[in-house]
């Protein structure tokens, strides 16, 4: 039988780590530019490209939390009756969702 909580669960890493790496890469980017970018008219948005990743590398950690709470739900939703842990499980996993995708979009914008 297929455990579609274990399945989840390795799809939800995978997304998590992505995000990570992404937001990762864009500061490696950003730092290894700079000798390039201090003197030049673009100075001025290495720091602003610099919070914009320490956005997205929040919200990247903030998405493992949503992602357990939100396992935890499914969990709880196994060993007691009631379909509130379901729906709350859902809630959680769509707002990962947007943190997820928000957290990518801060790692562009900091190009």
């Amino acid at each position: 039988m297929v455990d579609y909580r274990e399945i989840s669960q390795d799809y939800a890493q995978g997304a998590i780590k992505a995000a990570f790496a992404l937001n990762g890469t864009s500061c490696i980017a950003i730092v290894s530019q700079l000798s390039d970018i201090r003197d030049s008219l673009f100075s001025s948005y290495v720091g602003l490209s610099l919070k914009l990743w320490c956005i997205g590398l929040s919200l990247s950690a903030l998405t493992w939390i949503i992602g357990f709470a939100s396992a935890r739900y499914v969990d709880k939703s196994y060993n007691e009756s009631g379909e509130w842990q379901l729906k709350r499980a859902n809630e959680l996993m769509i707002g990962g969702y947007v943190i997820i995708i928000t957290s990518i979009l801060f790692s562009y914008s900091a190009h």
